[in-house]
């Protein structure tokens, strides 16, 4: 069997001039100290506890070797930096011999907090993540204005020089979950952009994601249903087929439940759901929207979204294993619980023995924990572990009612023809096998939502 050579890489991306950078990455790997590379956070949304909100993508510190000087900035003729160390980018990837390369990190040095040592010899970069670029910029009087769909105002503000020197922009990718007419654009005037942009998403229903390619993406909290499932086994799978390391923080969702939402002042209420969970409210102040109608329309549609308890959890797994996936990406999770005979037994088998006799009791099912695969999550976030070459997946299971949330398979086992020995499982069937066919079951299907 082919063995796998993991590694993380580092590269840096000069500047020519403002806003122009250089197109060949520097491999700066090897420079990187042991241990310089933090954990690297991205979240399209709702990744914090009992509340939903925005993206977050981390910023990290970047330690590094400089006994020559290498990384001075550009007033040091032995420097890389020609033009300007502040806003080069920084990519850090993730390879191996068999899937290749996946950025897991992009960013863009702050000068602002770098640091060096020069007894250690050694410089400690804080690189900004990409979207960091919207910190640094204001909501121009006019870009928003009264009239003005919600969805063209989240373009006006990301369609910009600034933003697009180190993220790329289309507007086919702007699709928010639910669009309203602005009442007062005035509201944004010289206001953070970033602040901004966090109003506006939180009121369409939206959340934003940035893609390997730097693309910037504003769509609703659905799932990707285009993509691939990513399908993780525990450690008791029945098959083996275990590939995360383990599960953590599981709860039932009900911290994030919100059977009412008001909207400056305009509330809507599920009240059916308010029987089953109770009465759990969120507000929020928005006073761009002034029209009642517009108020609760942005009301019911975060109090649909969020109505409902959704499983919540954590797993963890090797880098290589889910570096194929994305925000949002479906996952399936087999996680089952353990089997061990009864005291005194061993675990019974099928044949002329007769379950569940003296002899051959039941087995009992240990552990504190199980999830059958037929639930469906997406991933709300991300974390690489950089230091251990393992990545934290946070997953909730999908959908917005107690109903939903789970994959449809074609089908999942087919029983009702099967038989075991000289007696038929689950009812006669027609047509009729000979008690020889045990091959009639089908089993463990992929899962198609």
């Amino acid at each position: 069997m082919a063995t796998t050579t993991s590694r993380y890489k580092a590269y840096l991306y000069v500047l020519l001039s403002q806003y122009i950078y250089d197109t060949v990455g520097i491999d700066i790997t090897e420079r990187v100290i042991w241990g310089g590379i933090p954990a690297i956070k991205r979240s399209g949304g709702d990744a914090a506890d009992y509340g939903f909100g925005t993206f977050v993508y981390s910023d990290i510190d970047l330690k590094c070797a400089n006994v020559d000087g290498y990384f001075n900035d550009e007033n040091d003729s032995r420097s890389i930096f020609k033009y300007n160390r502040d806003k080069a980018k920084v990519n850090i990837v993730l390879n191996d011999d068999i899937v290749g390369d996946k950025i897991i990190f992009s960013g863009i040095i702050n000068e602002e907090a770098t640091k060096t040592s020069g007894e250690k010899e050694e410089i400690q970069f804080k690189v900004l993540s990409r979207d960091s670029i919207l910190r640094t910029l204001k909501v121009q009087s006019g870009i928003i204005t009264n009239g003005m769909l919600c969805s063209d105002a989240i373009k006006s503000l990301l369609n910009q020089t600034e933003v697009l020197s180190v993220l790329n922009y289309s507007a086919s990718n702007i699709n928010v979950g639910a669009d309203f007419v602005i009442d007062d654009g005035n509201y944004f005037s010289e206001m953070a952009t970033r602040k901004a942009l966090d109003d506006l998403l939180i009121t369409s229903n939206s959340i934003m994601l940035i893609d390997s390619n730097y693309n910037m993406i504003v769509k609703s909290r659905q799932e990707n249903s285009t993509t691939s499932v990513l399908n993780l086994y525990g450690p008791f799978d029945i098959m083996g087929r275990q590939n995360i390391i383990g599960l953590s923080d599981y709860n039932s969702g009900k911290h994030r439940i919100f059977t009412s939402v008001i909207i400056s002042g305009v509330e809507y209420e599920n009240v059916a759901y308010s029987s089953t969970f109770g009465y759990k409210s969120k507000e929020f102040t928005f006073d761009f929207i002034t029209t009642a109608a517009t108020k609760l329309a942005v009301a019911t549609g975060l109090c649909e979204e969020f109505k409902s308890s959704k499983i919540e959890l954590k797993v963890e797994a090797p880098s290589t294993v889910v570096k194929g996936w994305d925000l949002y990406d479906r996952v399936s999770l087999n996680y089952p619980l353990r089997i061990v005979p009864a005291p005194g037994t061993f675990l019974p088998f099928v044949d002329v023995a007769k379950i569940d006799s003296t002899e051959m009791k039941l087995p009992i099912s240990q552990g504190c924990i199980e999830v059958i695969k037929n639930i469906a999550f997406k991933i709300i976030e991300i974390v690489e572990n950089v230091g251990y070459f393992t990545t934290t997946l946070k997953l909730r299971q999908i959908g917005k009612s107690l109903s939903d949330g789970t994959f449809s398979s074609t089908p999942l086992a087919m029983i009702d023809y099967a038989v075991i020995d000289l007696s038929t499982v689950s009812g006669t069937g027609s047509p009729s096998y000979n008690p020889s066919a045990i091959g009639a079951a089908l089993i463990d299907t992929t899962l198609v939502a």
